[in-house]
């Protein structure tokens, strides 16, 4: 992939050219090491003498590291006298061939690009200057990492349970960690703390299928703060009814609608009680 800009190909940092031969093949000598290889397009300019060189793009083939030839007979071209530099065309490579051009699909937003093939994985194409572009591969799989090390307090093989973790600051949730077998319906499940987590996801395995049973917020810390001040942390409680609403409101929802198991009904109410406590105890302390 080579880009346009101004009506022109941009080009890398241009190299100095310290010398040119009237030859055939011409053979182009630069003050330094000039990183190029073979099969790139150059563009020259500025050169003394031999100005027949200026303004052309030329593919070359490396001879040395500062030393290249053009492939163009310049045996009756004026002398090179000094001056002048050589610049790549640049180009950023891409697994597309031509033929794949016209199935190309794109979506921008500002300086990315999504590109989609239906042979090709989907990819993103990003601009961070005139001659800087990425491409790579979009990764779809979330960057939070799973929980490790999932158990049950009743080990077992007649139910299975899986946890993610979801990031306090993005929201984002992991995948599932690896199964925790069971071997009652209820028990504790733990798993090792996760930095930047404080909630939990849990998936009950059914016939192959996983389903959301609940979520298990870091929440007990919390409840130990306000209790040691609660006139203190009183602008804290609404933020721990809600987080008993959360679940005890969707577990009588499903219960009524069927969707959700009897012993976990007895549990949502719990959770109702102890908001309703929450609620009672926020109107009755006193501001600080």
């Amino acid at each position: 992939m080579r880009v346009i800009n101004a009506g022109g190909y941009v080009l890398e940092p241009a190299k100095t050219v310290a010398a040119v031969t009237q030859a055939n093949p011409c053979k182009v000598t630069t003050g330094a090491s000039h990183g190029f290889a073979t099969g790139d397009r150059l563009w020259l300019s500025g050169l003394g003498g031999m100005t027949a060189l200026n303004g052309r793009f030329v593919d070359i083939t490396v001879t040395r590291a500062t030393e290249f030839t053009v492939g163009i007979d310049t045996s009756g071209f004026a002398a090179f006298t000094s001056g002048g530099t050589a610049a790549r065309v640049y180009t950023l490579a891409t697994p597309y061939g031509v033929a794949d051009l016209a199935a190309l699909k794109y979506e921008q937003s500002a300086d990315t690009m999504t590109l989609t093939h239906k042979n090709y994985a989907p990819r993103k194409l990003t601009r961070a200057g005139h001659a800087a572009w990425t491409l790579s591969l979009i990764t779809f799989a979330p960057s939070q990492q799973p929980p490790t090390g999932v158990s049950s307090s009743s080990a077992g093989t007649a139910q299975y349970y899986a946890v993610t973790a979801i990031n306090d600051d993005s929201g984002e949730e992991s995948l599932q960690s690896a199964d925790a077998g069971s071997r009652t319906e209820t028990s504790t499940l733990t798993c090792t703390p996760l930095t930047g987590c404080t909630s939990y996801s849990v998936y009950k395995r059914k016939n192959g299928v996983y389903g959301f049973i609940g979520t298990a917020s870091v929440f007990q810390l919390v409840f130990w703060i306000i209790g040691g001040d609660p006139s203190r942390y009183r602008a804290l409680m609404p933020v721990t009814v809600l987080e008993k609403l959360v679940f005890g409101v969707p577990v009588a929802l499903l219960y009524a609608q069927g969707r959700a198991p009897a012993f976990l009904l007895p549990f949502g109410v719990i959770d109702l009680m102890l908001g309703l406590g929450f609620f009672l105890a926020w109107r009755a302390t006193p501001r600080s």
